[in-house]
C-alpha cells in the first residue's frame, strides 16, 4: 500500500474544516516517488485520504481513515476494477443500461461519490456476467454494496472456508445463493 506524508506537499490550503490538495503537485510528487505506474483512481483515492486526514476536529478521524483504507483494499482485493463505461463496452450495451442493471440489482457497482461507480472485475466471465451472479444478489438485495463486497470476498463457514467468488466461479451456485440468504441473519447458537 502505498502511504505518503502530506507535509512534502507545498500546497496545501484550509478551506473550512476540509484540506485542498494542488492535484498537479500531487501527481508530480507520486510520479517522482513511486516506480511503477498508478491509476487516477487510486490516485484520487490517495488525495481523498489526505483530504480526510488532515481534518483534525473529527473525533471519528481513526474509524473514518480505517473505513476507507478497508474500502479500498476490499475493491482492489482481486483486480482492478471496472468504470462503467468498461463495463458496458464489455458487455455490448450502453452506460444508461449498466447504470440501470446496478439500480435493479443485476451488477455490483460500489459508489466512489463524485468519481462514479466501480464494478468489480471477478463478477464478469468471458464477456458476460458471472453464472449465478444475479441470484447471489437477488439473495443479497437488503445489503449494503460495500456489504455484498464484503461477503463475496470473505471466506464462510457455509462454504467449507472458501470465499463465495470462488465457489460461484467453481460453479457452485445454489451453496452460495444460500450462504447469501443467511448472510447477516442473527441465529441462536
Amino acid at each position: 500500500m502505498l502511504k505518503l506524508d502530506i507535509g512534502r506537499f507545498k500546497n496545501v490550503v484550509v478551506s473550512g474544516k476540509m484540506i485542498i490538495i494542488d492535484k498537479q503537485e500531487l501527481i508530480k510528487k507520486v510520479s517522482a516517488s513511486v516506480e511503477s505506474e498508478i491509476s487516477l483512481d487510486k490516485l484520487l483515492n490517495i488525495v481523498e485520504t489526505l483530504t480526510l486526514a488532515k481534518n483534525e476536529a473529527d473525533p471519528l478521524l481513526k474509524a473514518k481513515l480505517k473505513g476507507l483504507e478497508v474500502k479500498q483494499q476490499l475493491l482492489f482485493q482481486y483486480d482492478e476494477p471496472l468504470n462503467s463505461q468498461e463495463v458496458a463496452d464489455m458487455l455490448g450495451m450502453t452506460r444508461q443500461a449498466v447504470d440501470k442493471r446496478r439500480n435493479n440489482n443485476k451488477l455490483l457497482g460500489l459508489s466512489l461519490g463524485k468519481r462514479g461507480y466501480r464494478y468489480p472485475a471477478w463478477q464478469f466471465d468471458n464477456g458476460d456476467i458471472l453464472s449465478g451472479w444475479e441470484s447471489v444478489l437477488a439473495a443479497l438485495a437488503e445489503i449494503s454494496s460495500w456489504g455484498k463486497l464484503q461477503f463475496m470476498l470473505s471466506g464462510d463457514i457455509r462454504l467449507e472456508g472458501k470465499t463465495p467468488i470462488e465457489c460461484l466461479q467453481a460453479g457452485e451456485i445454489e451453496k452460495v445463493v444460500a450462504a447469501a440468504k443467511a448472510y447477516g441473519q442473527q441465529v441462536a447458537a
